[in-house]
């Protein structure tokens, strides 16, 4: 289920499944924003000096205009992640001010740079963005270099526009995390991961176990009263409390303990427990900066990763996906992983207007945010309803095989409504 969200002077309005149904008010049909063709200007989100989310302003910018190899992006759907809220704050940024945040997007081509032969004008692409670049998707429009762009389907909802641009990263950092640090065909291979209340640990709990991995997680909180732990357990992953760790381990692996273990935040305390859990010349991944958060590493101990000859390594997502060539058979295993229902079985998100994201910004670092959040324009939650017609009552993602016709990625029952979008 989408819910799109809009505030008012500081009242939050929801209207829930509403992709589609607004289409007509009074007989007559809505207005769609237009496009920078007849403008000398399009809105963004500028951020003027860093702080708490209310320094994100809604601002006229110049329209941007594509250079030699370079596309023009009108934006439907952008993907919230950790970055955007370091960069407000001032934690992460690499550009000077003022900014206009933003990474990962889902949009139209609407125009082309010299020497740019695909994709064209009229076309779908997703991007997912680097932290050292200064593509900021906060916009109405953006420019792109075209090697980054990948190719969607043109018929998406808004709603199917926001999928794609809140599973594509997280879905890429699971897949490369497991193909770099997971020994394939070894039945006695084991993987602690810490701790599956973070987002990225439970979709590499369920990959790995995909892969045929023997899975250990660990989780915070009482077991018994959360989803998560239920879901992986019906994977046959073997989920445990933090306390007494390395007793349980030794339990789980007949005193073998474990070849690698996945781990996101931690310091020192964390690591000597994790030490006694692997095995001699195990390999510990700490992979907190994979996925866009810039938070620094904590101080390890060489002592601690030299008493079993421990390695670590602390991986980027842009180190372990190198070329556009593996970026999209990456994209693609994604696609399959949705379609099958290993990742992402049960997506949901919450979406706000881009001119409100402030209060997304909010909502995130409330707490209490538990679905992924998409920024949407204004006019584009009313492209092309049909797509919507099922996409609100199952998980429906659309993505492209490189070289080949669209894949589209559905739960159980949704192919009509593939039959209708593609």
């Amino acid at each position: 289920m989408a819910t799109f969200r809009r505030s008012l002077l500081g009242v939050q309005t929801t209207k829930e499944n509403s992709v589609g149904r607004n289409l007509e008010q009074n007989g007559k049909k809505k207005d769609v924003d237009t496009p920078s063709l007849t403008r000398d200007t399009v809105k963004a989100i500028r951020i003027h000096r860093f702080g708490g989310p209310e320094v994100l302003r809604w601002e006229d910018v110049p329209v941007p205009e594509p250079k030699e190899h370079e596309l023009k992006i009108r934006v439907h759907a952008v993907s919230l992640t950790p970055y955007d809220i370091s960069v407000r704050k001032g934690e992460g940024a690499v550009r000077g001010l003022p900014l206009t945040p933003g990474w990962d997007a889902v949009g139209e081509v609407v125009a082309v740079g010299p020497g740019v032969t695909t994709p064209k004008v009229g076309e779908m692409v997703a991007h997912i963005g680097d932290p050292q670049s200064e593509i900021g998707t906060y916009a109405e429009e953006f420019i792109l270099p075209a090697s980054s762009a990948i190719p969607i389907p043109k018929e998406l909802s808004c709603y199917t526009a926001g999928y794609i641009a809140s599973v594509l990263r997280p879905g890429l950092t699971t897949i490369a995390l497991v193909k770099h640090h997971f020994r394939q065909n070894d039945p006695n291979f084991w993987v602690l991961v810490h701790t599956v209340n973070n987002d990225i640990a439970e979709k590499l709990c369920s990959y790995l176990r995909y892969s045929k991995a023997n899975v250990i997680a660990t989780m915070e909180g009482t077991l018994e009263q959360d989803e998560i732990p239920q879901l992986l357990d019906s994977q046959g992953v073997h989920v445990i409390g933090l306390n007494n760790l390395e007793e349980q381990v030794n339990h789980i692996t007949k005193n073998n303990g474990v070849d690698v273990v996945y781990l996101s935040l931690g310091d020192d305390s964390t690591f000597k427990e994790t030490e006694k859990c692997l095995k001699r010349t195990g390999h510990i991944v700490y992979y907190i900066h994979t996925y866009m958060d810039p938070r620094p590493a904590p101080t390890f101990s060489g002592e601690i990763i030299a008493h079993k000859s421990i390695s670590l390594s602390i991986p980027k997502l842009d180190d372990l996906i190198t070329s556009r060539e593996n970026l999209l058979d990456s994209v693609k295993v994604v696609s399959e992983m949705v379609g099958r229902l290993v990742l992402f079985p049960n997506l949901k998100c919450d979406f706000y207007e881009m001119e409100y994201a402030a209060d997304a910004h909010s909502s995130w670092e409330s707490g209490c945010q538990a679905t992924p959040i998409v920024l949407y324009l204004k006019g584009t939650e009313h492209i092309n309803p049909a797509a919507c017609t099922e996409c609100t009552t199952h998980n429906q993602v659309y993505l492209l095989q490189p070289g080949g016709p669209a894949v589209t990625l559905l739960s159980e029952g949704a192919e009509a409504a593939a039959a209708a979008a593609v």
